[in-house]
């Protein structure tokens, strides 16, 4: 593997084995069988039969232990261990996480291909990032990977050279476009570009007018000095300028001590210009004071019925930073096994226990919820316990600390820790005191079906035309137990004894919830209960296809645990993903003031709250390496604009909005507004659209949602929470329509926004 796997970003060697092709066995559900794998360099494809995946679509390249569980699902011996890989990547066509499954028929084979392979997608990562960014390396390592490869040709690029360039690295722009700088740099008219003009081809390509506006509002020269860096940095970015000196010495590439342009534009596109906000929380306060990034049906990878269940399920959300994952439980041939009853395909609940044990703390040290859903008959819940304990361990709560007997702990107070949210063996006629959390009160009864759950079960039925019994298996005490701190319990009413112990919590569809918060009294009673005491909503039933709700309702009512279907990117979800978008990614978001007990002494209905205000100015300037997709036919132009959607605001004046180039105001009654087209270019547009407002401030809980369209067809999407995003310029990362982040695709913006009462 020596000399001739030698990748470099300059010159790209791979073995002439991957240029021939390597026989691989592809392990499908329906067969083995032996395929020849190459790689295509020139188009950037790893290819077999009649099969291609591109490299930029290649998510994880998963080996050994890291691929054992797709192994096993394959019923494929141990003994191929270190042989196997699993290649988990984007389909092109539907968007969706696949896997590709492989043996290699040596272990020096095995170490060839993948080894060849993981540096190839780092390589095309790194292309792209220097073709982001004011930087020579692009140039010289596409000059030198076409001489490499065609030595005995002149040395220069045709216009046909430099099209085709542009396709394999996705820069969509209309070719007219690319002409214009073409012949603009082909000093000597000859029809080609020499290793001189192409530089300065990649440079006119790569520039970026609207920065060199705002450079020019820092200088009147051509350079800017550290006073003029530290007056934009405090008065524009509205940062700290602690430490400055380092960061201006790190993007001053001269030797005199000043910033220029490309390094400006640089700095404008590093991390110490990122969108949201770098703070950490403060995780002291009891659970309940806390939203908490929650999972609904996180084994399902689509809809509820006829879908496949996945651990991927389970790795992607805890990846992410979700603290509440759901596991539904069921009696299978063999031992417990997680599935949405007999509508989806199942996996062995060790299988999701020994990855939740393996991700719970990828992301975040703090605490993770196991939210059990328990169909099991006794035999097999006591298996389920047992699992439980014996792969959690000591990472498991099993019992209250004696600090917390009568109050709930905090999320510092529990870190690298394990809770199991299970439901509370029932009591019928019982006077059983529940005045601690001691497993001891724990006694047999049987449960009774939630209205919720009847809410669910007459959906599911109505949907899926399946007979399925509404017989719910009691939960036998030493499973109930473990719901140490988070102890299901069937609602009833506000008022009961068990509905005031701190460990409880309610959970309702939110069907039902909306329901409820439609009656004044049970409005009043849950903003009350939610100070103290801790709630669960999630996606009713009749969401067959795994839909959203909006969460921001939940929320304003002081909802803990809001359950989103992560597996759905849909608006409910994005926004869902918002709310914990910054700092640390911690999961827990401490909720605002208004929606906490910071005054026992103080009873609910005498609180007093001023209504707030936020004012705003959002400007949509330009756009950078935006996808093509693949809904677009060959010969259609990608033409962008952008869509600017306040989430679920109702209480927002007229927009107004301006397009900067022309100074035409229109003023907008409504909380959605578009910028103009831009043809053929996917590149680099440029709106330079500003969209100015107030609008009331409803718990901090105000959410922008940023679509990138070309006439009818999505492109890319993101979501943040307003206050999350820092104010000044930045790039905004934007996502696929799955949720995961393009690596390169960017919008280019100026945020200002101030909270004022009245």
């Amino acid at each position: 593997m020596e000399g001739n796997t030698e990748l470099v970003l300059d010159s790209p060697k791979i073995p002439q084995a991957l240029v021939d092709g390597v026989p691989l066995l592809r392990i499908t559900r329906r067969k083995k069988v032996q395929r020849i794998f190459k790689v295509d360099l020139e188009k950037a494809l790893l290819m077999w039969s009649n099969k291609a995946v591109s490299l930029d679509r290649i998510q994880q390249i998963r080996v050994g232990d890291d691929a054992r569980n797709y192994r096993e699902e394959y019923g494929v011996s141990k003994n191929y261990n270190n042989r196997w890989a699993t290649i988990l990547y984007k389909d092109i066509s539907t968007g969706k996480l696949k896997t590709l499954n492989i043996i290699a028929p040596s272990r020096a084979e095995f170490e060839v291909f993948i080894s060849t392979l993981d540096r190839l997608v780092t390589r095309r990562r790194q292309l792209m990032r220097y073709l982001s960014i004011p930087d020579e390396n692009f140039a010289h390592i596409h000059w030198k990977n076409y001489i490499d490869k065609e030595p005995h040709r002149k040395q220069c690029l045709s216009f046909e050279d430099i099209v085709k360039l542009t396709k394999r690295l996705h820069i969509n722009c209309d070719e007219e476009h690319l002409l214009r700088i073409f012949n603009d740099t082909d000093s000597n008219h000859n029809g080609s570009l020499n290793f001189e003009e192409f530089q300065k081809f990649v440079k006119q390509l790569k520039q970026r007018p609207e920065i060199i506006g705002i450079f020019k509002t820092v200088t009147k020269t051509e350079t800017i000095s550290f006073e003029q860096f530290e007056g934009f940095v405090s008065k524009v970015q509205k940062q700290s300028t602690k430490g400055l000196d380092k960061i201006f010495t790190r993007f001053t590439r001269s030797t005199d001590g000043v910033m220029t342009i490309d390094g400006f534009t640089d700095f404008l596109s590093s991390t110490y210009s990122q969108a949201t906000v770098d703070s950490s929380e403060d995780l002291s306060h009891p659970f309940n004071e806390y939203f908490i990034s929650s999972s609904h049906n996180t084994y399902l990878l689509g809809r509820q019925f006829g879908n496949s269940t996945s651990i991927e399920g389970y790795i992607r959300a805890l990846q992410r930073g979700c603290r509440s994952v759901e596991i539904d439980i069921w009696d299978g041939d063999h031992g417990p096994v997680v599935s949405h009853g007999k509508i989806t395909s199942s996996i062995p609940l060790r299988d999701v226990l020994e990855t939740v044990m393996k991700y719970a703390f990828i992301l975040t040290p703090f605490p993770l919820f196991l939210s059990l859903e328990v169909h099991c008959k006794p035999v097999f819940q006591l298996i389920v316990r047992d699992l439980l304990v014996e792969i959690l361990g000591d990472v498991l709560v099993t019992e209250a600390s004696i600090h917390h007997k009568f109050k709930l702990p905090s999320p510092m107070d529990l870190k690298h820790r394990i809770l199991v949210k299970v439901k509370k063996t029932s009591f019928e006629d019982s006077d059983v005191s529940q005045s601690s959390f001691s497993s001891s009160s724990v006694t047999s009864s049987s449960t009774t079906t939630t209205a919720q759950e009847e809410d669910e079960e007459e959906s599911q039925q109505s949907k899926t035309k399946i007979k399925r019994s509404k017989k719910y298996s009691q939960i036998i005490p030493e499973l109930a137990a473990l719901g140490v701190y988070s102890q299901g319990l069937k609602f009833i009413n506000f008022s009961l004894p068990e509905s005031k112990q701190p460990n409880h919590i309610f959970s309702f569809s939110d069907r039902n919830f909306q329901n409820m918060i439609k009656d004044q009294e049970k409005k009043y009673l849950i903003q009350k209960h939610n100070r103290t005491f801790m709630m669960r909503v999630y996606p009713a039933g009749y969401r067959y296809n795994s839909t959203n709700f909006s969460p921001i309702i939940p929320w304003t009512f002081g909802v803990q645990m809001v359950a989103t279907n992560w597996q759905t990117y849909d608006t409910g979800q994005q926004v869902n993903e918002a709310m914990f978008d910054c700092g640390s990614k911690c999961g827990y978001k401490l909720k605002p003031p208004e929606l906490r007990n910071i005054d026992p002494f103080t009873k609910f209905k005498n609180i007093q709250t001023k209504q707030s205000y936020v004012k705003f100015s959002i400007e949509i300037i330009s756009g950078q390496l935006l996808p093509r997709p693949k809904e677009l036919r060959p010969e259609d132009p990608l033409s962008p604009f952008v869509v600017l959607e306040f989430v679920e605001s109702t209480q927002i004046v007229p927009l107004k909005c301006t397009d900067l180039d022309s100074n035409t105001v229109t003023y907008i009654d409504s909380p959605v507004t578009s910028t103009k087209s831009i043809k053929s270019n996917g590149f680099n547009p440029l709106w330079k659209y500003k969209v100015e407002g107030v609008m009331k401030d409803a718990y901090g809980l105000n959410f922008i949602k940023f679509s990138v369209k070309t006439r009818d067809v999505a492109v890319a999407v993101n979501c943040f929470k307003l206050d999350n995003l820092q104010q000044g310029y930045r790039h905004i990362p934007l996502h696929d329509l799955q949720g995961e982040e393009y690596i390169f695709s960017t919008l280019f913006v100026k945020l200002n926004y101030e909270t004022f009462t009245k």
